[in-house]
């Protein structure tokens, strides 16, 4: 018998908001279609009072309460631990997350590993992992766990912050897994969207979802790092498919369904982008970083660090600056020489007309 499915896909995960409503309340009926949703949970859960980390600056951490928005789904969610705020409050938040999510009976998948399920009969294997920060090192401590018979799946926390394209070690790595025989591949960790790429009819990578029920606390958001999406894959026998179901985030955390779609502009860069061989990518790659590079690392790291914790910082600061800082700040009067620096700057900032573009 042919096996069918639908499994749903959405990025970075706080479980907050400003109000009482469910953040999801707009995705119900959509969630109600799936058969799995797989959600990448950036924050820790928790009821206890932990020390967190001196070193970021931004932590997150919810209340075991607000699992209930997500509990009429508790056998078909399947949260995601990693990515670079589980550990906000060390192992210790970290372990309390996971007998909170125990206790709610919740699927996961723990840190750096891999989860088979069963899905209709059929054997689900789930890699996940964090390579955020110095990947080559971090992807060393990955144990990719391929299981034959199975659609074989990775989600991934991965790339540089607010941009759309992936870096060129992204795409040569999603190569990789494919060539090993891993059907979908789907990334997050940008707080933007990323391209989605299907391949041979049967391949799905989506490089990254951007945010879901999350805001940028550190930096002004821009428009990109509210505009995401719920990506549900369609399996059909050994076929694959997709369809992406936009959204915007309001000021509730709260993602509305929304007419805009941009996936096509982000994709048709990502294909130009693509094309070049792998030095022209990399050069290409570090002048459109350069920008959100710069800014983020000053207004979203450096900035609330010297003033969380004081003049310590300043040395560490004044050492970015005159080694990479300085580097991407002479890169970034040139970077809008390429496309897709011009495409990113221009849906940064758009617009949005809600009573033209918001969905009922």
């Amino acid at each position: 018998m042919e096996f069918n499915a639908k499994i749903g896909f959405v990025g970075d995960v706080i479980l907050k908001t400003r109000g009482k409503k469910n953040p999801f309340s707009y995705f119900i009926h959509e969630f109600n279609e799936l058969d799995l949703l797989i959600v990448n949970l950036e924050t820790i859960i928790s009821n206890k009072a932990f020390i967190p980390s001196k070193r970021k600056s931004v932590l997150f951490k919810t209340e075991e309460k607000n699992l209930v928005w997500l509990e009429e789904f508790k056998d078909k969610v399947l949260f995601c631990l990693s990515n670079n705020h589980i550990y906000d409050y060390f192992e210790e938040g970290y372990n309390d997350t996971i007998a909170c999510l125990n206790r709610k009976g919740f699927m996961f998948c723990e840190y750096n590993n891999s989860k088979v399920i069963y899905l209709k009969g059929k054997k689900l294997n789930v890699n996940n992992f964090n390579l955020t920060g110095d990947w080559q090192k971090e992807y060393k401590k990955v144990n990719l766990n391929y299981v034959i018979d199975a659609i074989n799946i990775v989600a991934v926390h991965w790339g540089k912050e607010h941009l759309i394209l992936p870096a060129p070690y992204q795409i040569k790595l999603a190569e990789d897994w494919l060539s090993r025989g891993f059907k979908i591949i789907v990334g997050h960790h940008s707080h933007t969207l990323n391209p989605i790429e299907r391949i041979d009819n049967d391949k799905i990578i989506a490089y990254s979802l951007g945010n879901f029920n999350s805001f940028q606390f550190d930096i002004k958001p821009s428009f990109l790092n509210l505009y995401s999406g719920l990506l549900t894959v369609l399996i059909k026998g050994d076929s694959l498919s997709y369809h992406m179901m936009p959204c915007y985030i309001d000021d509730n955390y709260s993602p509305k369904p929304t007419v805009l779609n941009f996936i096509d502009t982000i994709n048709n860069e990502y294909l130009k982008y693509k094309r070049k061989p792998f030095w022209k990518q990399d050069v290409i790659f570090k002048f459109h970083t350069a920008p959100e590079f710069f800014r983020n690392n000053i207004v979203g790291g450096f900035f609330p660090r010297i003033r969380k914790n004081g003049w310590k910082e300043v040395f560490p600061f004044i050492k970015w600056f005159f080694t990479r800082g300085f580097l991407y700040m002479c890169l970034i009067p040139f970077s809008t020489m390429f496309s897709s620096t011009k495409t990113l700057r221009r849906l940064k900032k758009y617009k949005l007309n809600e009573k033209e573009e918001i969905s009922n």
